[in-house]
C-alpha cells in the first residue's frame, strides 16, 4: 500500500473513531453536567492539570521521536526497548512523588478536597508509561484500524463507569473512576493489539539520540502546559472552584468539538509527512491540509457564535448560569488556533522541535503576565485574555 493510500486509509479509520467518540462523549458529558455541579468539575481539574504536566515529563517526548525516527526494524526495536524501560521507571517515580505531595498540591491550589482525587488519578501515570511506545509504533505503522478499536475502549469505558456512579450519588468520584478506568483499559488494549513486546535490554546510546530531539519537544509541551497550570492556580485562588468548573467545562466543550475536526487529521498527517522526502510535495500537502482544517473551524466557530444560547440551554441546567458567554469566547477566539495546528505538525515531522519549543516559551512568558492581571477583573475578562493570548 502506497503512502497516499495509507494516509487516506488512516484518515478514514480515525474519522470513524472520532465519529463514534463524538456520539459517546457528548452524551456522557451531557448526563454528568446535569447531575454534577461546576464545583465537582473544578476539583477534578486540579488533578487533571497536574497529570497533564506529568504526562509530558514521564516520556520526555520519546513517543513523537519514535514515530519519525529513520532506522531499520532491528535498530528500531532497540530504541523501543530502551524507551520503554526508561518510561516505566520514570512513571513509577512520578507516581510516588504525586502521591506523597498530593496534600501540598491541593493546598497550593486552595482546594483541600482535591487531595484524595489527586492520589487516585495519579495511577494513570503508570498506565500511560506502560503504553507510550506501543501507541507510538501503531502511529508509525499507520495502523489506525487497531487504534480505532483502542479509541473506542478509551471513550466507552469512562461513560459506562461514570454515569451509573453519578446517578448513585458518587459526585466527583464518577469523573475520577471513569478517567482511571478508561486509562487502564486503554493500556490493556494497546498491549493486546501491539505486535511489539519489550525485551529486557537497555542502551543509553539509543536514549541519548532520542533525547537530543525529544528534549525540545518536551520543552514545547511544557510551555503549552504552563498557561493551563496558571488557569487552575489563578481561578481557584483568586476566584473559586465554581468559576474554575465553568471555565474548564467551556474549554472542554471547545476541545471536544475541535477534536472532531483535527483528531482524524493531525496524527495521520504527522505520520505521513514524516515519510515524505520531496519538499514540493511536503509543502503542497501541508498547505492543502491547513486550508481545509481552517475552513471547517471557521464554520463551526460562526455556528456556535450564533446558536450558543440555544446549545448551552440544551446541554446545561440552571447551575451552569453564565457558561454561554464563555463558550462564545472559546469558539470564536480559540477557533483561530487551528490556523497554525497543521504548520506545527509539519514542523514536528521535520524534527524541528527546538524551534517550536523556543517559540512557545517566548509566547508563554508574555501571556503569563497578561493572565495574572486579567484574573483580578473576573472570569469573563480572564477567558477573553486567555484565548486572545493564544
Amino acid at each position: 500500500m502506497s503512502l497516499s493510500d495509507k494516509t487516506i486509509h488512516g484518515v478514514a479509520w480515525t474519522i470513524a473513531a472520532e465519529a463514534i467518540v463524538k456520539c459517546i462523549s457528548p452524551v456522557s458529558f451531557l448526563v454528568l453536567s446535569r447531575i454534577l455541579a461546576p464545583d465537582d468539575f473544578g476539583v477534578v481539574a486540579i488533578a487533571t492539570t497536574v497529570l497533564s504536566f506529568v504526562y509530558i515529563i514521564s516520556d520526555l517526548g520519546t513517543g513523537k521521536v519514535l514515530v519519525q525516527l529513520q532506522c531499520d526494524d532491528e535498530e528500531l526495536k532497540k530504541y523501543c526497548d530502551s524507551s520503554f524501560w526508561f518510561n516505566v521507571s520514570i512513571g513509577v517515580f512520578l507516581y510516588a512523588i504525586i502521591f506523597i505531595f498530593s496534600d501540598a498540591i491541593a493546598r497550593y491550589n486552595n482546594q483541600p478536597l482535591a487531595t484524595p482525587v489527586i492520589k487516585v488519578m495519579a495511577a494513570q501515570v503508570i498506565f500511560f508509561s506502560l503504553s507510550t511506545v506501543q501507541a507510538a509504533l501503531m502511529n508509525r505503522e499507520m495502523n489506525y484500524k487497531s487504534l480505532f478499536y483502542i479509541r473506542l475502549v478509551t471513550v466507552a469505558v469512562p461513560a459506562m463507569l461514570s454515569i451509573p456512579i453519578a446517578f448513585l450519588g458518587g459526585g466527583l468520584w464518577a469523573i475520577v473512576i471513569g478517567n482511571v478506568g478508561g486509562s487502564f483499559f486503554s493500556m490493556v488494549a494497546l498491549w493486546c493489539y501491539s505486535s511489539w513486546k519489550p525485551k529486557l535490554r537497555f542502551g543509553w546510546s539509543y536514549l541519548k539520540r532520542i533525547f537530543s530531539k525529544s528534549m525540545w519537544s518536551s520543552f514545547q509541551q511544557i510551555a503549552v502546559w504552563l498557561p493551563l497550570a496558571f488557569d487552575t492556580y489563578l481561578l481557584s485562588n483568586l476566584l473559586s472552584s465554581h468559576a474554575l468548573g465553568l471555565y474548564t467545562t467551556s474549554r472542554t466543550l471547545f476541545v471536544s468539538v475541535a477534536a472532531l475536526v483535527m483528531s482524524p487529521i493531525l496524527p495521520v498527517f504527522f505520520s505521513a509527512l514524516s515519510r515524505v522526502e520531496d519538499e514540493g510535495r511536503f509543502k503542497t500537502m501541508t498547505l492543502m491540509a491547513q486550508r481545509t482544517l481552517f475552513s471547517f473551524a471557521a464554520f463551526i466557530s460562526l455556528f456556535v457564535l450564533i446558536y450558543s444560547d440555544l446549545i448551552c440551554s440544551i446541554l446545561f441546567n440552571s447551575k451552569w448560569d453564565g457558561i454561554a458567554e464563555l463558550v462564545r469566547v472559546f469558539f470564536v477566539l480559540m477557533g483561530y488556533e487551528t490556523f497554525y495546528s497543521i504548520i506545527t505538525e509539519a514542523l514536528r515531522s521535520r524534527g524541528l522541535f527546538k524551534e517550536l519549543a523556543l517559540n512557545n516559551m517566548i509566547c508563554t512568558l508574555i501571556s503569563l503576565v497578561i493572565l495574572y492581571y486579567s484574573a483580578k477583573t473576573g472570569l469573563w475578562a480572564y477567558t477573553v485574555a486567555r484565548c486572545s493570548s493564544l
